[in-house]
């Protein structure tokens, strides 16, 4: 794997960039999305966006081939004038783990360093990618919009404050290594690391899903229930109540609660 970061350019470039919108729109969203509408989501539809503007368009390639993107500009909401946002950014699920995401983040960041702050919007159901943006230093501002994409899909605004200090600041100064997977996103339940204190921590949680919300528990694991974690699901599933409890059964009954509460992950 040899994976450069670089402006949109040519036609086959943005061809791609449109081939990995409709892909992973498809392989991230079922779940968060109605099925209704992704079906709607068509490779022609995202290669037709992706001709619509290439200014501000940064790609992954992985030799030929486009792999993820980024898009990003002035933010469009009104209260965060001369702030920056971060429109897309997405991802092949093959190439997830593997850096990529962090290397178009980093681009996209570095290129609006002069903004204060940087904003972006995220369906509140996708802990992933909210444990991914967390990772650089955006958080929840309360700000959230639902837009009815065949179905109610409720949406949250997490923010980068270049200036910020205090106790998140602290926490990012000592959490200096992090590794978070979502194994399901049906019935959500995963596991991780971190470096905390100095000191590699590694984690389980398991969603007790009510209506759009979860309630997550996130307990303390060993290395070795870890390691055992990554033998027994090798790829990420759409897993139903039953295998999501044996999972909690496991996992999580029984061990140190970390942080539990509606939405919130380690």
């Amino acid at each position: 794997m040899d994976i450069i970061i670089k402006k949109i350019e040519t036609e086959a470039e943005i061809n791609g960039k449109g081939y990995v919108h409709w892909k992973s729109w498809h392989e991230a969203y079922p779940g968060i999305i109605a099925e209704s509408y992704l079906d709607k989501m068509t490779l022609e539809k995202c290669e037709q966006i992706a001709h619509s503007g290439i200014d501000n368009n940064w790609i992954a390639k992985d030799g030929e081939e486009v792999v993820g993107f980024i898009t990003f500009g002035d933010c469009r909401d009104e209260d965060l004038a001369g702030a920056g946002e971060v429109f897309a950014i997405y991802v092949l699920e093959k190439y997830y783990g593997k850096g990529v995401g962090s290397l178009l983040m980093e681009k996209a960041l570095e290129e609006m360093n002069d903004r204060e702050k940087v904003a972006l919007w995220v369906f509140r159901d996708n802990p992933r990618a909210i444990a991914f943006y967390r990772r650089f230093g955006f958080l929840p501002d309360q700000e959230e919009r639902v837009f009815l994409l065949d179905e109610p899909a409720a949406t949250i605004r997490m923010v980068l404050d270049r200036n910020q200090n205090g106790k998140e600041e602290d926490d990012a100064a000592k959490e200096k290594e992090r590794f978070f997977r979502l194994i399901s996103n049906q019935v959500r339940f995963g596991c991780g690391y971190r470096t905390f204190m100095e000191k590699r921590q590694y984690f389980a949680f398991h969603g007790a899903p009510n209506r759009n919300d979860d309630y997550f528990t996130n307990t303390e694991i060993s290395r070795e229930e870890f390691e055992e974690i990554e033998r027994e699901y090798p790829q990420a599933i759409c897993a139903d109540r039953e295998t999501a409890e044996r999972f909690r059964d496991k996992y999580v009954e029984g061990h140190r609660v970390l942080l539990e509460g509606w939405n919130k992950l380690l």
